[in-house]
């Protein structure tokens, strides 16, 4: 329907339809420009895809750059002897990167053990003591005064030794060596450390502790729950002893938790599970980039494209910037790599272009059994090779997608050659709006002006018609006039 509503009351013309008809034969070019900036928005839609496949392969790098990662151990313990087939465990054990591989029999003697002593036993833990002055509590080389009031109770005494300790320990950065507790009407000291050197002293110049029944005559203590003791085993035949039930110390990068008496073999071997699955990670987030890049390259466009995908189908074919992507990639999977390992390769390690049409399409095959080879005789060359080829896939990576920025004749663009193609497309699609934008405001005034131009020619007509009219009626009556004269005349001869 025209916007125009006048449609000829005089002329009997349609000026909106006319004007309406006009407008839209200049408007033709939009449709054009449209179809132009939808294969633009195709295109980026595109390019954003491969850039998420960009992104997915590179976060799969990180564990390739860590050593660790093909450096891990595992410590596996096989109860022995008389401890064989026991469900509990004599130890535990945790193996780190620098562990080194081998078995160790371990047979251990006895725990570490903390230091625990105790007080007589009371009706009452909140009925006043009635005993009043100091002492002091040491263990180590940490040593701590503790003032006693004749209201206090057993509880009040506890609370008032672990203040006492807490206090001191804050001020010297240190933690907490001991404590006091209360248990079935009893003051228990215990000490916070196992080992030996970790006992528990007492100073008792006013007889406190001695008429609380912790310490005797001789000033020992009287009643000793648990001796300080240290941990005593033997390690392939060497006996030794820790303070500690965690011992870190004995076996390099080895951390033995003890249990219990007993006696286990250790093995420690290589835990390559980490490395073959990060290797998995890399060469199948290699292979789906190049899968995307493969397809697009040489699909064929779709001649009535139904749908989104089908609009996207072959607008990347023979793309320059996918093809030089390609050649990156396959290149650097045969440069030579790492400088300990030498000439190693991607392929030595067991990692190779696919056999299938000719490794035309530059996917990479894994072969897990030839990287266990090259696992178990040098996992450093392996660690180093594989950082090498992740560190420039990584590079690779960074300059498809990095979004930094970089200075190119003066403008800032981003360093990432996708990300620099999806903003390019932007700002061409931005262009056509502005195009389309200022085609519609100038056909605007057009259609006001024709509907000006009309409107005049309207009501011109319209005056001529009227003026028509009034000379037809202006005519009839002189007809009518002379027409009565003449008959007059008739009359009177």
């Amino acid at each position: 329907m025209a916007d125009f509503q006048i449609s000829g009351l005089s002329s009997g013309i349609d000026w909106g339809g006319i004007i309406d008809k006009l407008i839209e034969n200049r408007r033709q070019p939009e449709t054009a420009w449209k179809k132009e900036q939808q294969k633009l928005e195709d295109k980026e839609n595109l390019y954003n895809e491969l850039a998420v496949y960009f992104n997915t392969l590179k976060d799969s790098l990180s564990s390739l750059r860590l050593e660790s990662t093909f450096l891990k151990k595992e410590a596996a313990v096989t109860p022995t002897g008389s401890s064989a087939g026991s469900t509990h465990s004599v130890l535990t054990a945790d193996a780190s990167p620098l562990a080194e591989i081998g078995r160790s029999q371990i047979e251990v003697f006895s725990l570490a053990q903390a230091h625990r002593v105790a007080s007589a036993r009371f009706q009452s833990t909140d009925s006043p003591l009635g005993k009043s002055g100091s002492f002091s509590l040491s263990i180590g080389d940490f040593s701590v005064p503790v003032t006693v009031s004749a209201g206090q109770g057993l509880s009040g005494l506890a609370e008032g030794i672990n203040q006492a300790i807490g206090k001191e320990a804050a001020a010297r950065g240190v933690s907490v060596p001991m404590r006091a507790l209360v248990l079935d009407n009893t003051l228990v000291l215990k000490a916070e450390t196992t080992g030996q050197e970790f006992k528990i002293r007492a100073e008792d110049p006013n007889g406190i502790l001695k008429d609380l029944g912790m310490l005797d005559g001789s000033g020992e203590f009287s009643k000793v729950l648990q001796e300080p003791a240290d941990a005593v085993l033997r390690v392939d035949g060497l006996e030794v002893r820790r303070s500690s039930n965690s011992i870190n110390d004995l076996l390099q990068g080895v951390t033995l938790e003890l249990n219990s008496p007993g006696t286990v073999d250790l093995d420690v071997s290589l835990d390559a599970k980490d490395a073959v699955e990060s290797v998995k990670s890399t060469v199948d987030a290699y292979n789906a980039t190049l899968d995307w890049i493969n397809k697009r390259l040489v699909e064929k466009p779709v001649e009535s494209p139904q749908n989104a995908l089908e609009r996207q189908r072959g607008l990347l074919r023979g793309d320059s910037l996918l093809w030089t992507s390609k050649q990156s990639l396959r290149e650097i999977v045969m440069m030579p790599t790492g400088s300990q390992a030498g000439n190693l390769t991607l392929s030595r390690l067991g990692i190779r272009t696919e056999a299938t049409d000719f490794g035309k399409s530059g996917k990479l095959e894994f072969d897990e059994s030839v990287f266990m080879e090259n696992m178990k005789s040098d996992p450093k060359a392996v660690a180093e090779t594989l950082k090498t080829f992740a560190d420039r896939l990584g590079v690779i990576s960074d300059g498809m997608i990095s979004r930094s920025t970089v200075n190119v004749g003066g403008v800032s663009v981003k360093k990432g050659r996708l990300l620099q193609q999806v903003d390019s497309l932007e700002k061409q699609s931005g262009q056509i709006d502005l195009r389309v934008k200022d085609l519609e405001t100038r056909l605007a005034l057009q259609k006001a002006s024709l509907e000006a131009l009309y409107s005049e020619m309207e009501a011109s007509l319209a005056k001529l018609t009227q003026q028509a009219s009034m000379l037809s009626i202006f005519s009839s009556g002189l007809s009518s006039s002379s027409f009565r004269s003449s008959g007059s005349d008739s009359s009177s001869d």
